[in-house]
């Protein structure tokens, strides 16, 4: 006999996963909140992206319309500028003494000029010029005159053309708003009048521009081209600021502007704070850059109503996941996870031995319903199932014992014949070694030989009846054998349930993935089913082999009956053989007293036939001993079948294999 395989199941290791969701719905659960938590998180991020180049195209709009401020507001002086030198252009007293070149006379009226007008307006200069281009007096420098201006594109433009002219221009002193118009006298034309503002923090201050919430910063800074290339860091110079600070931007962007005439922006760190850095270049009146605008606009001041609104969405949408995920949770409970603790306790109770166990989930249509549907079935099939085989285990284990109990009564009579073959040999060669006395031992041997043709008629018909039960055997281990097939097919129906049971959660997960993200928690049920079907497929597996193995005993049995009636049938012609043997023994007996002189060929024939027949039975015993063995080992073969049976009934290996994963269904 072979020692069956330990085929006990190993333990089940747990993923962290499955540790800390505990049940199906828990997983669902989870990655539902999930799902949800990525969509609000990915919608928020979007709405702060979107806020944020809101923000931007906000920066860029305040820093143009600064830009175009600034640029309004040069104009505008630039055009005072000029007002202011064309009213002083027309007083006669300054026509008649810029007219004979009386410097002294022309500097104490515009000196008048020049204290009055400096309460009202920033001036910076106040300059006469003269063809072709020279100065004449600078009422703010008198000590200076007479240098040439030919540097000066406005003034030489204005000698030239003799119209007045308004702009941006370097001088003497510096960066200015300038003004000139020309100076007639008689109709004569005897040079020009400059006046000039200069570029201060109250220029800056007077900006007016509609968004005065938003805090911005603005400078006006001189440029010195080369030193700028070589990357001297003090080659920018700040002409006037509303606030003064000095932030972190790189040179290169300054160069930029300063040698295309094109605005940069950038964002730099001023204060702690973070800010919009826009570059614009302020011209001169050629159109050359002549200083450059840096315009900050406060960034974080921007920015930080935005988070602080993010903040509060997030708060409110994460009190609205809790809510819906609840609802969720309710929802899920009352129509999946009570059926699958319905369905998760009916398994646990067939693996407990109760195969009527009854699963009442309600009218259901959906995948819930089939799985009820088809659990009802295989309880319905695994029943009757086991109670065909348990039947045909008690048949094959009655047939084996008859067999057993036919086996020890033919070794018995064995045994007999060979005792009396003994006895015949033994008194065949007393006749041959003592012939003298065989006269009077021939009532004695009469009566033995008539013995031994009864017990060899009492062995032909128990050999006979042996042959019958033999063959009655060989025909109940054939029914036994169509019986196993018929538990073949049963357990080939249950695979067909459980390969069924595969697709259909095959199914459920494939829909679950064209469901995509709200299908993720189905796609999970999808495989606990799969792995149910898979234990099924498991336990089908072994009642397979078992039947099988079965199977594979009956037909190795059904191969030895054959033989075993033909050594059956040899001893009942052995038996018929010593009945006539006996019987010509007997018709001998009554010719002994004719014929002495052939006693000793006959007792010498007597004791080769015995011989014979001692090996004969010899054999047969042999035969017998191995038909007992069979017949033991089939014996034992329907008492484990019954065992089998008995724990399938029972439950205690189903209950074993199942322990884990019904535990874990089980908290659903």
């Amino acid at each position: 006999m072979t020692v069956a395989e330990d085929k006990s199941p190993q333990p089940v290791r747990l993923t962290l996963w499955q540790r800390v969701t505990g049940s199906i719905i828990t997983s669902f659960l989870i990655a539902f909140i999930l799902t949800l938590f990525l969509a609000l998180a990915g919608t928020l991020l979007l709405r702060y992206r979107d806020s944020l180049a809101d923000v931007e195209r906000q920066e860029s709009r305040l820093a143009n319309l600064l830009a175009q401020s600034l640029d309004a507001h040069v104009r505008q002086h630039a055009d005072l500028a000029q007002a202011l030198a064309t009213a002083i252009s027309l007083d006669e007293r300054i026509q008649g003494a810029f007219s004979n070149r009386d410097r002294e006379s022309l500097l104490q009226i515009s000196q008048t000029y020049w204290r009055e007008l400096r309460l009202s307006y920033p001036l910076a200069q106040f300059h006469f010029h003269v063809p072709p281009s020279t100065s004449f007096l600078r009422v703010h420098q008198p000590d200076k005159y007479g240098d040439s201006l030919t540097d000066r594109p406005m003034v030489v433009e204005a000698i030239a053309n003799r119209k007045p002219l308004a702009g941006v221009e370097w001088g003497a002193t510096g960066l200015s708003i300038r003004g000139i118009a020309p100076v007639f006298y008689l109709d004569r034309f005897i040079g020009t009048v400059e006046i000039g503002i200069a570029f201060n923090d109250q220029l800056l201050r007077d900006l007016n521009i509609s968004d005065k919430e938003v805090p911005y910063r603005i400078r006006i800074l001189a440029v010195d081209l080369a030193r700028l290339r070589a990357g001297d860091p003090n080659s920018l110079t700040p002409l006037a600021a509303n606030v003064y600070y000095q932030p972190d931007i790189h040179l290169d962007l300054y160069r930029t502007v300063a040698e295309s005439g094109v605005p940069q922006h950038t964002y730099a760190t001023v204060d702690g704070r973070r800010y919009y850095v826009y570059l614009y270049p302020v011209k001169d009146f050629a159109g050359q850059v002549a200083a450059v605008a840096e315009i900050l606009i406060d960034h974080t001041a921007l920015v930080e109503p935005l988070r602080r609104s993010l903040i509060s969405d997030i708060i409110l949408r994460a009190v609205l996941l809790v809510g819906v995920s609840l609802l969720v949770w309710l929802m899920l409970g009352m129509h999946i996870r009570r059926p699958l603790r319905k369905l998760a306790e009916a398994m646990q109770a067939i693996a407990g031995g109760d195969l009527h166990h009854s699963l009442d989930i309600g009218l259901r249509r959906d995948e819930l319903g089939l799985m009820a549907q088809a659990f009802s079935k295989l309880q319905e099939h695994l029943s009757q199932a086991l109670s065909q085989l348990d039947q045909m285990a008690q048949r094959l284990a009655a047939s084996s014992e008859e067999l057993a109990n036919a086996m020890e009564s033919v070794g018995m009579s064995s045994q007999q014949i060979s005792s009396t073959v003994a006895d015949i040999a033994g008194g065949a060669g007393k006749q041959a070694e003592e012939t003298s006395t065989i006269a009077t031992s021939m009532g004695e041997i009469q009566q033995l030989s008539h013995d031994i043709a009864e017990r060899a008629s009492q062995s032909a018909v128990q050999t006979h009846a042996m042959a019958q039960i033999i063959q009655e055997t060989g025909t109940a281990l054939q029914q036994l054998g169509e019986r196993s097939d018929i538990i073949r097919r049963t357990v080939a129906m249950m695979a067909k349930f459980a390969d069924e049971t595969h697709l259909l959660a095959l199914n459920a997960a494939v829909e679950a993935a064209r469901a995509g993200a709200a299908g993720r928690g189905f796609a999970v049920l999808a495989d606990e089913i799969r792995q149910l079907a898979r234990s099924s497929a498991q336990a089908t597996e072994e009642v397979t082999e078992q039947s099988r193995h079965i199977l594979k005993t009956i037909e190795q049995l059904l191969a030895g009956v054959p033989t075993a009636l033909a050594q059956v049938q040899e001893i009942a012609s052995l038996s018929e053989r010593i009945a006539l043997a006996t019987q010509h023994q007997n018709e001998r007996i009554t010719k002994v007293s004719h014929a002495l002189s052939e006693i000793s060929s006959i007792a010498e024939q007597n004791a080769a036939g015995t011989e014979q027949l001692a090996a004969a039975i010899e054999e047969q015993n042999v035969s017998l001993e191995e038909l007992v063995v069979l017949s033991q080992e089939l014996t034992q073969m329907a008492a484990e079948l019954r065992n089998s049976v008995d724990q399938i009934y029972s439950g205690s290996s189903a209950e074993e294999a199942l322990s884990t994963p019904a535990t874990e269904t089980a908290t659903v």
